[in-house]
């Protein structure tokens, strides 16, 4: 005959019951679970790879200001011995050369020749057009690779401000600029035919 177990008439039907902790062991493996280890050593890792970037970065920033400093003083030494044919086109030429072509260039064309003598040698004047274009006196001819354009335009505006001619805010008017620009064309054009004939 089963005994039957008397009811607890004292127990509080609001207590919570208490629940038993979990054996240490258990949560010790929990804790060193071989998933949380591979998290760690990730972890670990990431954080080495920030600081070399950082590393890097710190590196690139020092290059950059190096390299400022040494673009300053190039400047200034080009500056000092050298004159840019126009602002920001960065083409130089040595005071000394450009003096001695404005003393002997009676007008914007001379010296545009002169200059351009300086600025190409023989073999790109003889190998090249002034804009790459089939020439009209010879049509039949391939058209030759335009000279640098950069140095070209350079030159050009150089030639012109030398003289004292400034473009027309008005593209439709007069202008003596224009007029010397046209006659500064015209001679480098023929500079270069006459390098490809000889």
């Amino acid at each position: 005959m089963s005994k039957k177990t008397k009811p607890d008439n004292d127990r509080d039907p609001n207590k919570i019951p208490e629940v038993a902790s979990p054996p240490l062991d258990i949560v010790s493996q929990h804790v060193a679970a071989p998933g949380d280890a591979d998290v760690q050593e990730l972890q670990a890792t990431i954080d080495k790879l920030k600081a070399r970037v950082q590393k890097y970065k710190n590196k690139v920033k020092e290059l950059k200001e190096i390299i400022a400093k040494l673009q300053q003083q190039n400047e200034s030494v080009v500056s000092e011995d050298s004159v840019e044919l126009h602002s920001g086109s960065g083409i130089f030429l040595p005071k000394t050369t450009v003096a001695a072509a404005k003393l002997s260039s009676k007008s914007p064309p001379i010296l545009a020749r002169n200059l351009f003598r300086h600025l190409f040698t023989p073999k790109e004047m003889k190998e090249h057009s002034l804009f790459g274009r089939i020439c009209n006196a010879n049509k039949a001819s391939p058209a030759l690779p335009a000279v640098d354009g950069a140095t070209r335009d350079a030159l050009i505006e150089y030639s012109l401000a030398a003289f004292n001619l400034k473009p027309n805010a008005n593209k439709h008017l007069f202008s003596e600029y224009g007029v010397q620009k046209t006659k500064i064309l015209n001679s480098l054009t023929k500079l270069l035919r006459e390098k490809l004939s000889n």
